[in-house]
């Protein structure tokens, strides 16, 4: 029997034989050591249930291994614990080459769907993220042990469905098992092996700020890909600069680059809430954004988890948690009108998305100051006489607004503030993109010309892959080929995986089968928009979420499956400007017709209706702004996206079928999978 000290990842593992003949409380015992290590809350409460479990567990395999001996060799782990807060596996039974993830309610007389959703989550969990488990199959199991007789579901590659059982029917669950495991000479799973695999999660940013605000180290977030760089790296990277310009007492801007999805914004909550920076006496820095509905949804959600985990009330929550998460305009607000001669109270701010900084004719209109918002907050940050740190996080090809003027302004600005003899000296450390060029910055540069003598360059602040898209890694190129035009080259790289995760229907009823049989246990699904689809209306999608919605949107991005306010209703929208920055495991993209294809320039051409007439885009900005919104909306899929493009009318000219079929075709040759709901889920 494994014992207390050895590394392993289960509170108590072991063979099937070995567990039959333990005794049930030195098994309990052992359990309740690891509780009291890990986890607060009602222990007298778990212990109960392990005793009962255990009891169950063992009577029942007991019987089983006379009838079939082979199950003494089955593995046994009791609370697996997933690197989620507070969460564990309660029991997992490896049968030959099926991980058996049972999920025990002792005394419970009912199933519910939140119970079959949870064990189901789990499982996809170790499909995903476990190690040891690719390649597996995962059978979910709800025992409700006071429940009536449940129904147990088939045993397929993949996860199949939640079965459900009481205490009374797990000998039909261990007969099944029996029956199921050794197909085609299929092994047994050694339990220790299985234990001791990595698990690597992708939380959604959500998941990743709450982990970080309950004092969480989530540096190893995605590191187990060797062609993708650890965001531990970049964190690493970004701690040794802030101490070496504190050391030093300089003035100083860090540009980290990434492609979409790839972790900038959580490398940004990351190192201002890293304990070397915190312990090293430094207070805090803010994370800000002048992505307002990315910071509703992240205040909103973590001041709902400190609620929960710390028992504080609303207000001194949300007190907190908007101290260290806040909209750029209102830190301007607060150092340009009400404190216009004080330092900010950090001295390291993180700007994210800061390609997106705006011109100054915007802040001539926002603040009767005509500096861009680079220059502001240089401007701002520099009243720090001994030294300060702006963490600009870069992305490319996301600028969506009038006005947004990218990287080069940032360059520009730190010219000018050098240049001045009366203002602090800033010194630039960057990532190779930054100052060359590339994809992670749609080929923006910092300076037109060579990089200045007071700018570094780190390779290490560029992250060079997209953790959103963790299942398909292949998705942000595809998307660039697409909007660049480039159908071969992006039919290329659809080929590249043979499950590419990009469908396309006709049909809105069937993209909304496909999303809702797709996002199993908690996976989050739902619908996106251009703001300028307004066609879509015709099909009973008139309501999109933007910017101005947020409560809503904070509704949409966070509320459960049971609330018709959530993005799980399929009922609206949410458009570019209400979804960037924020993501959904399934997503589905309502493509209407403010960017058709045209056939004989091979080109994408952008459109806006006027009234009731369709008028076309010509000028550059308002191009690249068209093809951004779609850049933003098929980027936002963790796990698969599914294209709808309506059919249109044959009688209305703003949706006409031959546009609307010239959209799917490009589609289709850029390798868009046409949808087969009975070919993709029969084969999961």
């Amino acid at each position: 029997m494994a014992s207390i000290g050895e590394s392993l990842a289960g509170y108590y593992v072991s063979k099937a034989d070995e567990f039959t003949s333990a005794l049930p409380e030195t098994i309990v015992n052992q359990l309740a050591t690891r509780l009291i290590e890990h986890f607060q809350g009602d222990h007298e409460r778990q212990l109960y249930a392990w005793r009962e479990q255990v009891r169950i567990l063992q009577a029942k395999l007991q019987k089983h291994i006379k009838t079939d001996p082979n199950a003494a060799d089955w593995g046994i782990i009791i609370e697996y614990p997933l690197l989620r807060l507070q969460r564990r596996l309660d029991v997992i039974v490896l049968a030959g080459d099926i991980v058996t993830v049972i999920e025990f309610k002792v005394g419970d007389g009912g199933y519910n769907s939140i119970d079959k959703r949870q064990v189901e989550d789990y499982a996809l969990g170790l499909r995903d993220f476990h190690e040891s488990s690719h390649g597996l199959r995962i059978w979910p199991l709800l025992c409700v042990t006071e429940g009536p007789p449940g129904k147990l579901s088939a045993i397929d590659q993949g996860v199949g469905e939640v079965a459900t059982s009481n205490a009374e029917g797990l000998n039909e669950v261990l007969s099944t098992l029996s029956n199921a495991a050794y197909q085609d000479g299929r092994k047994q799973i050694d339990v220790k092996i299985w234990n001791a695999g990595a698990y690597r999660p992708v939380p959604t940013i959500v998941q990743a700020a709450e982990d970080l605000f309950a004092g969480h180290d989530v540096t190893e977030i995605a590191a187990a890909a060797a062609d993708r760089r650890n965001l531990g790296e970049t964190t690493d990277a970004l701690i040794y600069l802030i101490e070496r310009a504190r050391n030093r007492k300089q003035h100083l801007v860090i540009f980290v680059t990434g492609v979409p999805g790839s972790g900038k914004t959580l490398v940004g909550l990351n190192a201002v809430h890293d304990k070397r920076f915190s312990n090293a006496g430094q207070n805090p820095g803010a994370y800000l954004s002048g992505n307002t509905p990315l910071v509703k949804v992240l205040q909103e959600a973590l001041a709902l988890d400190a609620r929960k985990r710390e028992g504080i009330d609303a207000k001194e929550a949300k007190r907190r948690i908007n101290a260290s998460v806040q909209t750029l305009m209102n830190f301007l607000r607060e150092y340009l009108n009400a404190r216009p001669d004080n330092a900010p109270a950090d001295h390291v701010v993180v700007f994210d998305e800061a390609q997106r900084a705006w011109d100054a004719a915007y802040g001539k209109q926002k603040f009767d100051r005509p500096k861009s918002e680079a220059s502001l907050f240089l401007e701002i940050m520099g009243r720090h006489d001994d030294w300060a740190v702006i963490i600009a996080l870069v992305g490319g090809g996301q600028e969506i607004n009038k006005g947004e003027l990218g990287l080069s302004e940032w360059g520009r600005a730190l010219a000018v503030e050098n240049d001045n003899p009366n203002t602090p000296h800033w010194f630039a450390v960057a990532s190779p993109e930054v100052l060359d060029g590339g994809e992670a910055t749609a080929w923006q540069t910092l300076f037109d010309g060579p990089p200045a003598a007071w700018a570094e360059r780190e390779p290490s602040l560029h992250l060079n892959s997209s953790i959103r898209s963790y299942g398909s890694p292949s998705v942000p190129p595809w998307v660039n080929s697409l909007l660049a035009g480039n159908l071969r080259e992006a039919a290329r790289i659809s080929q590249v995986e043979p499950d590419f995760p990009v469908y396309l229907t006709r049909s809105l009823n069937e993209a909304k089968e496909w999303l809702t049989r797709s996002a199993r246990g908690n996976r989050r699904c739902g619908l996106v928009a251009s703001s300028g689809a307004r066609r879509i209306r015709a099909d009973g999608l008139g309501v999109s979420l933007g910017a101005a919605q947020l409560d809503d949107l904070a509704h949409w991005f966070l509320r459960g499956r049971e609330d018709i306010r959530s993005s799980y209703a399929l009922e609206v929208t949410a458009n570019e400007y209400g979804c960037q920055g924020l993501e959904l495991d399934y997503v589905g993209v309502c493509w209407d017709g403010d960017l058709l294809w045209d056939a004989k320039l091979e080109c994408w051409a952008p459109r806006r209706l006027n009234g009731a007439k369709w008028q076309s885009i010509n000028q550059h900005a308002g191009r690249t702004w068209a093809l951004n919104k779609y850049r933003v909306l098929l980027t936002r899929a963790r796990l698969g996206s599914i294209i709808w493009v309506p059919q249109g009318s044959k009688t209305d000219p703003t949706r006409s079928c031959q546009h609307y079929d010239g959209i799917a075709d490009a589609l289709k040759r850029a390798g868009a999978r046409t949808l087969s709901l009975k070919s993709v889920f029969d084969s999961r």
